[in-house]
This record gives C-alpha cells, structure tokens and sequence, in this order.
C-alpha cells in the first residue's frame, strides 16, 4: 500500500467542527478535539473544549463522566472537583443518583453501587443505571447480579440497543459463549429493520471468530441504509487478514463522507497494523 495523505490534527478538528453544527451533542466530536489539542500540549484549549462540550449536554451522565476525567488528565482537578459537588448537593432523583454514582472516583466502588441500588430502589425501570449498575458488578466478579442487570434492562426497554451489546460483552468476558449469541438474536427479533442492530449482532458474531456470520449482519444494515460507520464495522469485523477488503471498506466510508474523522483514524490504524507507519503517522 503506498503512501496514504490523512488529515493533520486542525483537519480532524476542523472536520469534527462541522460534524458539531449539525449535531451539538456528538460527544465523540468534543473528545476528539479535546484529545487533539492536548496531543500538542494545549491544555488550555482540550479543556475549553470540554467546557463547551458541558455547555452543550449539561445534564448527560456520559458527559458530565468524561468531563471529569479529562479535567483531571489535562490538569484542572478544581474543575473536576466542583462537578462531583454539584452532583452531591443537588435534589436526590434517580438521575442525579446516576450521576452521582458516575462522578465518584473510580476506586469507590461502593459508593458508585450504593447510589445506584438507590436509584433503582426509586425507579426500578430506570434503564441507564442499572446498565451502570451491570458494569461494576462485573469489574467486581459479579457475574450474576451483573447479567441480571443487563437482562432486567433490556426487559424494560427492549429498544435499547446498547444494552443487548452490554449483556453479551459481560456474558463473553466470563466465557458464556450462549448467552452472548443469544443477546445478538433477541438484539435482532426485536430490532429487525434497524441497521445498527444488525451492526451490534455483527460485532458479537465477531467476537467469537464468526466472520462469515458478522459480514451477513453488516451487509444487512447496508442495505437498509449505507451509512459511512457500517462500512467502518464492516472493516472491523473482517478477517484481520484480509487487508485489501478491510483498507476497501475504509475508503467508501470516506468516499461517502470526507471529513469523517473516525473514517481518517481508523485507516491510519490500518496502515499502521499493515507496517506503512508513514503514512499512518500523518495524521
């Protein structure tokens, strides 16, 4: 593979600027600016740039959880402190438990666990904390509670994409290769006409080396709508030795959508595994 021109670390701001005009709560927009201009030791513009993305999604856990982290990596603990504050000295709702449970640090298991089991004791069907819930009762071994979270979740909001990916990432990392797979076909009589979910079934199929499985899921959620991140997965979701068909699937994403910064990663990331670190280190 020759030589390959990707954009430099303002093209990939620039481009994540436009992609944030159109949809001000992309976070995945925010972290990648934030990260490019710490990458060059501007710490004072990566955290402006989390200050914007708050500004934006005041109330977003997921948000308000990055923040705190990347306050803390790029050198303004203050302003992590004060998130975890607000958290603790607002009203007591299922939410702000949420949040909460996220701000603590991340050692304090037990009190991330003792917010949401309060959460939850307020609203049994809040979906987002107990799939939060799911998560540290894995870290923590819980394998049980932790897939009766995630099941208890997606019995509540069977539409909630995601959640299916959480049960069967949890089922696989404690080698309950049924249950994974099982989540990837509920995932997909639930969500029959829904691209993204044959996506997710297609990266719980590859998980498991099941790469004829995954392209048919890929090439499914292609057909419904050939949206530049399918062809992404479906690069990722190859065998890691096909290159040529993987590099293939990268270029129509961009082809389809030129200032895809995720499209510019992940191709950098490719030429990089295939030894062309050139042309990846362009970025």
């Amino acid at each position: 593979v020759g030589s390959v021109s990707v954009p430099k670390p303002h093209e990939a701001r620039a481009a994540a600027a436009e992609v944030l005009k159109r949809e001000p709560t992309y976070l995945e927009m925010y972290l990648a600016r934030a990260f490019s201009f710490s990458s060059l030791g501007q710490q004072e513009d990566a955290g402006a740039e989390v200050d914007r993305m708050l500004a934006a999604m005041p109330d977003d856990p997921r948000a308000l959880t990055a923040a705190r982290d990347l306050y803390v990596n790029f050198g303004f603990p203050d302003k992590a402190r004060a998130l975890a504050e607000r958290a603790a000295a607002g009203p007591t709702t299922p939410m702000s438990l949420l949040t909460r449970a996220r701000l603590r640090d991340s050692a304090d298991t037990e009190g991330q666990l003792a917010d949401l089991d309060e959460a939850l004791r307020m609203s049994p069907d809040f979906g987002q904390a107990r799939a939060w819930r799911a998560q540290l009762r894995a870290s923590k071994g819980d394998v049980e509670g932790a897939l009766s979270d995630a099941r208890a979740a997606i019995e509540a909001d069977p539409r909630q994409r995601d959640l299916y990916l959480l049960q069967a990432n949890i089922a696989r990392s404690n080698g309950r290769k049924d249950e994974a797979l099982a989540a990837a076909s509920a995932l997909l009589a639930n969500n029959p006409d829904d691209g993204y979910s044959h996506v997710a079934a297609g990266k719980i199929y590859a998980a498991f080396g099941m790469h004829d499985e995954a392209l048919a899921q890929i090439d499914r959620a292609l057909a419904i709508s050939p949206e530049p991140y399918i062809y992404l997965n479906r690069s990722d979701v190859r065998d890691p030795k096909d290159f040529d068909s993987r590099l293939a699937d990268i270029e129509e994403a961009l082809r389809r959508a030129p200032n895809y910064v995720a499209g510019y990663t992940a191709k950098g990331r490719l030429l990089s595994e295939g030894g062309d670190h050139s042309a990846a280190g362009e970025a």
